[in-house]
């Protein structure tokens, strides 16, 4: 992890703003696929108690996929055919 220097803050849903610590790159394997996903510029934000997943940060490789809009699925190309490599509810707005 390396120690975050830009002024970007992470808003949460009840306006707050939380300060963003560190950035690093991380790997993890989603549980319904053994195909592991690589991302850069990961934020950690000390004051969070969940982990949220930024779609749009989580498609700027252009090696992956969404769609949506009730069930949001991930495939690992630009072609939504096969089995998706993570899928998840929308709850809510999230």
């Amino acid at each position: 992890m390396k120690k975050y220097r830009g002024d970007r803050e992470v808003m949460i849903a009840d306006i707050s703003r939380l300060p963003i610590t560190h950035v690093r790159k991380t790997v993890f394997t989603p549980y319904f696929s053994p195909h592991q996903i690589h991302l850069e510029n990961v934020y950690h934000v000390s004051s969070m108690k969940k982990n949220p997943l930024s779609i749009s940060q989580l498609t700027t490789s252009g090696s992956l996929s969404c769609s949506g809009p009730e069930d949001v699925k991930v495939y690992h190309n630009l072609m939504p055919e096969g089995k998706p490599i993570m899928q998840g509810k929308k709850l809510e707005s999230i």
